[in-house]
């Protein structure tokens, strides 16, 4: 079977991540019991939407004079964490994560 690597995923990234998980194979239940493990993810949402009219004169009010289009499309960043005990509280991030926010 062969290896299957995520397309986001850098190549530094693989391999950090399996040695990760190489350091981590001979944990005990134990071991496993006091970690956690916690992961981001952004979105986005294309709900703000800009209308642009292209017309001539006389042409206002023509449906066919608009243009539907998304100027900025609304981002956002959720973060949360896992461990033997069961999944943590979602939290949604905003602007920029920072040190003592992930901690």
């Amino acid at each position: 079977m062969g290896r299957r690597h995520s397309k986001n995923l850098t190549t530094s990234m693989q391999k950090k991540r399996l040695d990760w998980a190489r350091r981590q194979r001979n944990m005990t239940v134990a071991d496993w019991n006091r970690m956690s493990l916690s992961n981001e993810a952004t979105f986005e949402i294309l709900a703000v939407k800009s209308y642009f009219v292209r017309r001539r004169a006389g042409e206002q009010f023509h449906a066919e004079c608009f243009v539907e289009g998304v100027k900025r499309p609304v981002s956002g960043m959720v973060c949360s964490v896992i461990s033997a005990k069961g999944t943590g509280r979602l939290y949604i991030v905003e602007d920029a994560m920072r040190q003592d926010q992930y901690k």
